[in-house]
C-alpha cells in the first residue's frame, strides 16, 4: 500500500502561481514517488480569523501607532495559527493518513495531528526577519509571537526539511532543534518542458563567444539587485564588451544610456504554454543569469537557469550557496563586491569560450544530478521512510 500523505496548505497547491509554483511542484514530485497525496486545503488564511481583538490590534499598530511602534501583521498571531490548525484538523477528522505534511510551519503549529508531521520549506522565521528589509518595521510583539510560533511548529514536527544549509543551520542554532531531525533537500527547478540533453547542448553551443547576454528574472527589482545589475551592464559596455540585458518579471525604469542594450519583458505567467515557452527561450539564449540580491531565502530561478545550461552570477547570501557552487555552475560574490569586479569577471569569461562552455555544461549537470524534483523526491522518500520506521519502533516499544 502506498503511503498516504495529507498535504496541508492555506492555498491550493495545484496552482502553479502560488509560492512561485513550489507548492505545486512539491505536490507533483510526491505523487511521482508513488505517495498517495491528498490536498487538505485551501485552508482559510489568517485574514478569515474574525476575533475582534485581533482586528483591533492590527488597526492600532498599522493605522494609529505605525510611526512610533511599527507595524503588526496577524500572520504570526497564535490565535490565527490555532484557527488555521483547527480548520486543518476538521478536514482530517475520521480519516487515516501515514504522514501530515506542509511546505510551511504555520498551518501545523497547533495541529493535534494523528500522524507524524513533516515540513519542507526554504527558511525559518528567524532567518527571514534578519534578512528581508520589509520586516524591520514590525513590532516587537510580532517578532516575539513569530519566534514562539516557529519554535512550537518545529518542536512538534518529526522531520524538518529545508531547501538550504542556511535555513537548516538556523533551525538548529536559533531554535535548538536536534540536528538528527533536520535535513537539507534542495528544491528542484520549477519548470515543465521536454528539452533533451542534445537540445541543451545545442543551445550552449550557439551562445556566441566575445558577447554577453545577461538575463535578470525577478518581480522585486531592487531587492534582487536590479540597480547593481544595470551598473554591471554599464561597466561591461565601458570595457568594450558587446553586452545585452533582458529583464523579465518586472518593468523598471532604464537609464537612457542603457536602453538600446536592454530589453524589458515584464511579468510572464507560467500558467499558459506561451508564457512558459517565452521563459524557456529567454534562458536558452542567455549566457548568464545575473541577480545580486540583498536577501534571498533560496533562489529557485538559479536552479531553473541550470536546467537550461545557464550558469549564474549572484551574491553570497541566504540559501543561494546551496544552489550555486562557486566556479562550478556559477560565480558568487560578496554583497560588498564592487560592480566593477563582477563586470571584469564576466568580461574575462566572455574571452575564454572553452571555460564558459565547461561551466555551462557543468550547470546543466548540476540540474540533472541535484537540482531537479525527481532527485529531491527520492531524497524526501528516503527521509520519511526513516521517520516512519523510527516512529513505528517507538510505538512498538511503548512507554
Amino acid at each position: 500500500m502506498p503511503m498516504k500523505i495529507a498535504y496541508v496548505t492555506t492555498y491550493d497547491p495545484r496552482d502553479v502561481l502560488n509560492w512561485s509554483g513550489t507548492g505545486h511542484f512539491i505536490f507533483n514530485c510526491l505523487q511521482e514517488q508513488g505517495f498517495q497525496v491528498e490536498p487538505i486545503g485551501p485552508l482559510p488564511p489568517y485574514r478569515a480569523f474574525r476575533r475582534h481583538w485581533l482586528r483591533a490590534k492590527h488597526f492600532w499598530f498599522n493605522r494609529i501607532c505605525r510611526q512610533k511602534f511599527g507595524q503588526y501583521s496577524p500572520e504570526r498571531d497564535h490565535g490565527a495559527a490555532k484557527f488555521i490548525a483547527q480548520s486543518a484538523m476538521a478536514k482530517l477528522a475520521g480519516r487515516q493518513f501515514d504522514l501530515i505534511f506542509s511546505p510551511g510551519t504555520i498551518p501545523l503549529a497547533y495541529a493535534d495531528a494523528p500522524a507524524p508531521i513533516v515540513t519542507w520549506t526554504d527558511a525559518t522565521f528567524h532567518g527571514i526577519i534578519n534578512s528581508y528589509p520589509e520586516y524591520r518595521s514590525m513590532t516587537r510583539g510580532y517578532y516575539r509571537e513569530g519566534e514562539s510560533l516557529e519554535r512550537i511548529a518545529l518542536e512538534r514536527a518529526g522531520l524538518c526539511l529545508y531547501s538550504s544549509e542556511w535555513a537548516a543551520d538556523s533551525a538548529i542554532k536559533d531554535y535548538g532543534i536536534p540536528a538528527s531531525k533536520v535535513k537539507v533537500i534542495p528544491f528542484g527547478a520549477n519548470v515543465s518542458d521536454h528539452f533533451s540533453d542534445d537540445d541543451i547542448r545545442t543551445a550552449i553551443s550557439r551562445r556566441e563567444s566575445g558577447k554577453i547576454r545577461l538575463l535578470f528574472v525577478g518581480v522585486e527589482f531592487v531587492r534582487k539587485g536590479g540597480p547593481k545589475v544595470l551598473s554591471v551592464l554599464e561597466n561591461l559596455l565601458r570595457l568594450g564588451i558587446p553586452a545585452e540585458l533582458e529583464i523579465m518579471g518586472c518593468a523598471p525604469e532604464i537609464p537612457d544610456a542603457l536602453r538600446s542594450h536592454t530589453r524589458v519583458s515584464g511579468f510572464v505567467s507560467k500558467r499558459d504554454e506561451q508564457g512558459r515557452r517565452k521563459i524557456a527561450d529567454a534562458f536558452l539564449s542567455a549566457h548568464w543569469l545575473i541577480l545580486l540580491p540583498s536577501a534571498e531565502a533560496y533562489g529557485l530561478v538559479f536552479a531553473e537557469a541550470n536546467r537550461y545550461g545557464v550558469p549564474c552570477v549572484a551574491t553570497q547570501c541566504g540559501g543561494i550557496p546551496t544552489i550555486i557552487r562557486n566556479d562550478v555552475n556559477g560565480k558568487l560574490f560578496p554583497e560588498s563586491a564592487p560592480v566593477e569586479d563582477i563586470a571584469l569577471y564576466l568580461a574575462s569569461m566572455s574571452r575564454d569560450h572553452e571555460r564558459y562552455t565547461q561551466m555551462a555544461e557543468a550547470a546543466y549537470q548540476e540540474y540533472r544530478t541535484r537540482l531537479n524534483w525527481r532527485t529531491s523526491g527520492e531524497t524526501f522518500a528516503a527521509c520519511v521512510q526513516t521517520l516512519r520506521s523510527r516512529s513505528g519502533n517507538a510505538k512498538s516499544h511503548g512507554p
